[in-house]
């Protein structure tokens, strides 16, 4: 008897062992926070509750090792960032966090992951990644500061070491990834953080600003085209429209593009539709609130309170017309009180086109001013692309106080490029 409790007990070890499996992965968008949550069928909150345990980095890396067998798993921040569920892992696995997002439950929108064939590197990896800019704004200096989770300071202690532009680009080429970085002049003006940047990539330095750590900071736009030479014409316009719904009094956006800070607009009324355009970029992610966004404005965890006034987060690569929903979240779902959004055709507007080309479009001493039938979206930008008016106006529109050189003015998307004197 002795002999088969002992043999018992070999077994079961043995199949311990064998139930042992050990997840590793990077901080690779510099989340300020790593945790991990995970679950089997037979134990929903294997390492507690949302967003479970929190993990220390070695050498980079965080890992950690399960005595079950399969699991599934959540890398997060315990905020706002975490991947898609990794279900039915049964194996020792290395795991990557890219940028890209795909939509989880309940409409969040989450990181998508890549199994690793190699683990054996620390916090970056080599292999050369160039950052390009231009000083849309007119700063008077331009540095650039970078970062990694092992380097704080990778180009020296604030603000960073200075570039020189060539051919209108500033430009520096790391070698390591991913990176993150902040454009500035060393003085009042910077760019908000940009994070996790792991390939090569252009940006624009927007006149909107967000809150930072510890100062305001200039948003930013990835550009699809950075060949230089001749300034770009803007890119890729995404315009959201949403019908307010009976008893908001406000319409707010709240929008951010994968790996940077968001920031809140307020959308123009045009027609029946409160519509704003997002410049230059591929894709977005926005939800809808009614409220001043402000320090009142209550977060997720004040479901009660903002009961109504918010919708769930959704993302396009095109312009879209939303209509919400009611808010039919049971409660306790993470969404509980949003308001879903449904994409429907937009259908017929007030927005009438515009009479044609430059006709309609006259410049004068330091200032620009257009016709148009009816009511138009305006946007005016620098020759180059920097966005320095997006307004709506019905009949004509007049900017003043502007310095002399080339300007482009788009007409309900219609573009034209004037000299001002």
């Amino acid at each position: 008897m002795k002999k088969l409790i002992l043999l018992l007990g070999v077994i079961c070890y043995m199949l311990s062992l064998q139930a042992q499996v050990t997840v590793k992965w990077k901080n690779d968008l510099g989340w300020g926070a790593m945790n991990l949550y995970a679950w089997t069928e037979g134990s929903p909150d294997l390492l507690g509750e949302w967003p479970g345990t929190p993990v220390t980095a070695v050498d980079g890396w965080y890992s950690y090792t399960f005595d079950v067998s399969p699991v599934n798993v959540i890398f997060n921040d315990g905020g706002d960032n975490q991947t898609a569920n990794i279900t039915g892992v049964s194996s020792n696995t290395c795991y990557q966090i890219n940028s890209e997002t795909t939509e989880g439950d309940f409409g969040k929108l989450v990181n998508t992951t890549s199994v690793l064939s190699d683990c054996s590197g620390g916090t970056t990896t080599s292999g050369s990644v160039t950052v390009k800019w231009k000083n849309d704004l007119g700063w008077g200096a331009m540095n650039l500061y970078a970062w990694t989770e092992g380097s704080p300071d990778l180009l020296g202690e604030w603000p960073g070491t200075p570039v020189t532009a060539v051919d209108g680009w500033y430009s520096y080429t790391f070698d390591v990834s991913p990176v993150n970085v902040i454009f500035n002049d060393g003085g009042d003006n910077q760019s908000e953080n940009i994070m996790g940047v792991s390939s090569n990539t252009c940006y624009q330095i927007n006149s909107e600003t967000v809150d930072g750590e510890f100062s305001a900071g200039h948003t930013v736009t990835v550009l699809s085209d950075c060949s230089g030479g001749e300034p770009l014409l803007p890119g890729t316009d995404i315009t959201i429209s949403m019908k307010k719904p009976d008893g908001w009094s406000n319409v707010y956006i709240w929008n951010w593009a994968t790996g940077m800070t968001g920031n809140f607009v307020q959308p123009a009324l045009v027609g029946d539709w409160y519509k704003y355009t997002f410049t230059n970029v591929s894709s977005i992610n926005f939800l809808f609130v009614d409220a001043d966004p402000g320090p009142a404005w209550p977060q997720d965890e004040d479901a009660a309170t903002r009961l109504g006034r918010q919708s769930v987060d959704k993302s396009t690569a095109t312009s879209v017309c939303c209509e919400l929903g009611t808010a039919d979240y049971t409660d306790g779902n993470s969404d509980w009180g949003k308001l879903p959004v449904n994409f429907v055709t937009c259908g017929e507007t007030a927005v009438i086109q515009p009479k044609a080309d430059a006709e309609s479009v006259i410049s004068g001493l330091g200032s620009i001013n257009a016709l148009f039938d009816g009511a138009a979206v305006i946007q005016l930008y620098s020759v180059s692309g920097a966005l320095l008016t997006n307004t709506t106006a019905i009949g004509s529109f007049e900017q003043t106080g502007l310095a002399p050189g080339l300007y482009i003015v788009k007409i309900n998307g219609q573009a034209t490029k004037v000299a001002v004197k």
